[in-house]
């Protein structure tokens, strides 16, 4: 069996310490803070020193006359009150528990078990979950199993595989790992404000963005911010969708999807793509004039997925004249894999001159637009969670994604020395 690569367990600090922080960033005294979460007033004072620490910026200000939030403290509030907020939300989700339940989950559950139960989701078990972040299995067991006892349910079932996280649990994983990254959020902001300028971004791409748009706009957002680590995160759109919604991401690049507001996600328009007939250079169609989808039904193809947009054009394009798509169809989603089966044969794909813009440039591939017919074209979105509240670093990257974006439809993506790829009608 491979071995999963091993990570540090991510760090969360001790939600008491955080909840703490919120009952004092909202003006309640050190004592009656203290009385609030059950902890004696130097062990909130301890609290708050390690939360310092954690976001390496003082937060507070003590004096004779109350206790005053620093800047970096008036981030964190914002981000706290998101987490709880959050917390709450997943906790209210949870079957069979009434308003008393939920108040007691919410002030008893620990960070420690949180920390397990997304271990687990994450990797599907208790073994591999440990395995992975680095946690013995002996502690992440208890972990589980404590909050199991706390939130009343049963997080974890049996089956043919081993012990396996239930729906409801990966469900409520997911607002939790949710909710902490608000304090990812807040380490970023903080660090911004002390111009240290560490931070991690993490962009969901799907191929025509990780082509080109997004690896051009970190590289412009990375020359003026050298202290933060960007990540692109390719995959299938089901799977970057999941992980935006989690917070594993922290926004998405790709075709326009069916609405998916019912699911807290926002898309954005930020340009349309128009679509173009790929091919060799020496197919026996580069040179003839005034293509039709009948002469191309007669060829083998390179089609994306069935399930998604770029599929729906692919098919429209030949139902639309009344005919079947073919029937000698590669499916590839990776345009490294479909230059090799391009290239070698008389394949063609239906695809953009932007995703294939060095193959274009280079000449490998050439491009081609079918007579008498309107050019397609496909709406390429940001989506976001609509809850999403940036850093100022994440903002900045999304302002260049979309001065790029505007600049897109007019990029030129022929061959050295010019001349149309279309042959001329005699």
């Amino acid at each position: 069996m491979k071995e999963l690569p091993k990570k540090p367990a991510k760090s969360i600090p001790n939600l008491r310490h955080i909840r703490a922080f919120g009952f004092l960033a909202e003006g309640k005294t050190l004592t009656a803070t203290a009385d609030e979460i059950g902890l004696s007033q130097p062990a909130v004072t301890q609290g708050l020193s390690n939360l310092e620490k954690y976001f390496d910026a003082d937060l507070c200000l003590r004096q004779r006359n109350g206790t005053f939030l620093t800047d970096s403290g008036e981030i964190l509030k914002k981000r706290v009150r998101r987490v709880f907020e959050l917390l709450s939300e997943a906790i209210s989700e949870l079957p069979g528990l009434d308003r008393k339940e939920r108040v007691r989950v919410e002030r008893t559950i620990t960070s420690s078990q949180l920390q397990a139960l997304i271990a687990i989701t994450e990797y599907s078990s208790f073994s591999a979950g440990a395995r992975a972040t680095g946690i013995a299995v002996p502690t992440i067991h208890r972990a589980a199993r404590d909050l199991e006892r706390v939130v009343g349910q049963t997080f974890f079932e049996q089956t043919s595989f081993g012990v396996r996280p239930t729906k409801i649990a990966a469900r409520f994983a997911g607002k939790v790992q949710l909710a902490f990254s608000e304090l990812d959020q807040a380490r970023s902001e903080i660090a911004t404000l002390q111009g240290t300028g560490t931070g991690n971004i993490t962009v969901g791409a799907m191929p025509l963005a990780r082509s080109h748009l997004a690896p051009q706009a970190i590289s412009l957002f990375c020359r003026e911010n050298r202290g933060y680590r960007v990540s692109i995160v390719e995959g299938p759109f089901e799977t970057l969708l999941h992980d935006l919604k989690r917070g594993a991401i922290d926004f998405l690049i790709g075709a326009a999807r069916r609405d998916l507001t019912a699911q807290g996600v926002v898309q954005t328009h930020l340009f349309d793509d128009p679509l173009s007939l790929l091919m060799r250079p020496e197919h026996p169609l580069a040179q003839v004039p005034d293509l039709t989808v009948d002469q191309l039904r007669k060829y083998p193809w390179v089609a994306p997925r069935i399930d998604s947009p770029l599929r729906q054009h692919f098919d429209a394009m030949f139902e639309e004249e009344g005919l079947n798509p073919p029937d000698d169809i590669v499916e590839c989603n990776s345009l490294s894999a479909s230059r090799v089966m391009l290239m070698d044969d008389d394949r063609l794909m239906l695809l953009s001159d932007a995703q294939a813009r060095y193959e274009l440039q280079t000449g490998l591939l050439l491009s081609r637009h079918l007579a008498n017919r309107e050019e397609t074209e496909r709406p390429i979105m940001l989506f976001t969670r609509e809850d999403w509240h940036p850093t100022f670093a994440q903002q900045k990257l999304v302002d260049i994604i979309r001065r790029l974006a505007l600049e897109e439809p007019q990029k030129e993506t022929r061959p050295p020395g010019g001349g149309s790829r279309e042959p001329q009608s005699t």
